[in-house]
C-alpha cells in the first residue's frame, strides 16, 4: 500500500455533506448546455417566409432574487457555516487529560486490546469528559496519531491497519452508550443518509464516526465503499436517501468529484438528493464543495450532523 492511500488513515474525523444550483440546470453530464433536437427538415417554399419579429427579453428581477434567496444563499451559508461550540457537559474533565490519553489509547489499539480501550474511554467519561469530546478529540486524535507515526516510519502499515480496525471495533463497543446519552429526538423515517468513500478508496474510519453521530441524532445511516461510480449509482438507485455523504480522504485532487456527484443525482430515487462532501481538499476551502456540485461540507462529525439537518430541511421544502 503506498503512502497516498495510507493518508486515508490519517483523517481523524470527517471534514465532511445544496440542491442543484440554478446555474447547473439544463447542463449535460460534462457541464455543457445541451441544445434541443431539431424538428427535422422543413418543406421548401419559393417565397421565403418572413422571419418572426424578435421579442425583447424581459428581465424578471423579483423572480431572480427569489430564486437566489431560496436556492443559492442557503448553499453559501451551509458552505461557510462553522459549528458552534456550546458546553455539552459539566463539570468538564481535567484539562489536557484527553491529549495525554491519545498515545496510551493508540498503543492499546495497535495491540488490538479493545476491551482495555473501552475501559479507558469509560473511565475518562466517568471523570467528566463528554462522549462528543471523547469521540472527536480522543478517538479521532488517535486515528490522526497513528497516521503521523506511519509518516515518521515509527509504525508499519500492518500496525496502522490493526490499530484502525481496533478503533472501529471500539466505536462499535461504545455505540449503545454513545446513542443512549443523546437527547430524545423524533425519528423521522425520511432521515436516511448514505455515507460513501470515494470509489476505489477503502472504507474509512471517518465514515464510521459520522455514522455514529447521525444515528445518535435520529438518522438511519448506511455506509459503503463502492468500487466504482456504477456501484455508487446502484446504491442511490435501489434505496431512497435524503442525503449522500462522500468522503475524499486522500484529498489529492477533486478532479472527477463533480462528475461523480452529477451521476449520483441522476441515478437517485430522490430527485432532490442533497450531497455533503468531506476530506482535506474541502476542509481548507469550503467553496470547493460548491465548485464540485455538492451542497455542503463540515469540519467534523458533529458539525456534519448540523449540516445534514439543514440539508434535510431543504429536501422537505422542495418535496
Amino acid at each position: 500500500m503506498d503512502r497516498t492511500r495510507m493518508d486515508a488513515f490519517n483523517q481523524g474525523s470527517p471534514s465532511f455533506p445544496p440542491p442543484r444550483s440554478v446555474f447547473r440546470d439544463g447542463l449535460g453530464a460534462a457541464g455543457i448546455a445541451v441544445a434541443g433536437e431539431e424538428d427535422g427538415p422543413q418543406p421548401c417554399s419559393r417565397i421565403p417566409a418572413a422571419a418572426p419579429e424578435r421579442q425583447p427579453m424581459r428581465w424578471d428581477g423579483r423572480a431572480f432574487a427569489a430564486t437566489v434567496a431560496a436556492e443559492v444563499v442557503p448553499l453559501l451559508v451551509l458552505a461557510h457555516r462553522r459549528r458552534a461550540q456550546p458546553a455539552r457537559h459539566a463539570p468538564a474533565g481535567p484539562p489536557g487529560a484527553l491529549a495525554e490519553a491519545i498515545p496510551v489509547l493508540a498503543d492499546l489499539a495497535v495491540r488490538s486490546e479493545v476491551d482495555a480501550a473501552v475501559a479507558l474511554v469509560e473511565d475518562l467519561h466517568w471523570r467528566g469528559h463528554s462522549f462528543d469530546d471523547l469521540y472527536l478529540e480522543l478517538i479521532s486524535g488517535v486515528a490522526r496519531h497513528l497516521g503521523q507515526l506511519w509518516h515518521e516510519d515509527r509504525l508499519s502499515f500492518a500496525d496502522v491497519t490493526i490499530g484502525t480496525l481496533a478503533l472501529q471495533r471500539l466505536l462499535h463497543a461504545l455505540d449503545h452508550a454513545f446513542c443512549a446519552c443523546a437527547e430524545v429526538v423524533h425519528r423521522d423515517p425520511a432521515k436516511r443518509a448514505l455515507l460513501a468513500s470515494r470509489p476505489g478508496e477503502p472504507h474509512g474510519f471517518a465514515l464510521d464516526m459520522l455514522s455514529a453521530f447521525l444515528r445518535r441524532a435520529g438518522w438511519e445511516a448506511a455506509t459503503i465503499a463502492p468500487a466504482d461510480e456504477a456501484e455508487l449509482c446502484d446504491a442511490v438507485r435501489s434505496s431512497w436517501y435524503a442525503v449522500l455523504g462522500l468522503s475524499d480522504s486522500c484529498g489529492l485532487s477533486t478532479d472527477g468529484m463533480a462528475g461523480l456527484i452529477h451521476a449520483a443525482r441522476r441515478a437517485s430515487l430522490n430527485r432532490h438528493l442533497r450531497v455533503m462532501v468531506g476530506g482535506p481538499a474541502f476542509a481548507g476551502d469550503p467553496e470547493e464543495a460548491l465548485r464540485v456540485g455538492a451542497d455542503a461540507t463540515a469540519v467534523d462529525a458533529r458539525h456534519a450532523v448540523d449540516q445534514a439537518e439543514a440539508l434535510f430541511a431543504l429536501v422537505r421544502r422542495n418535496s
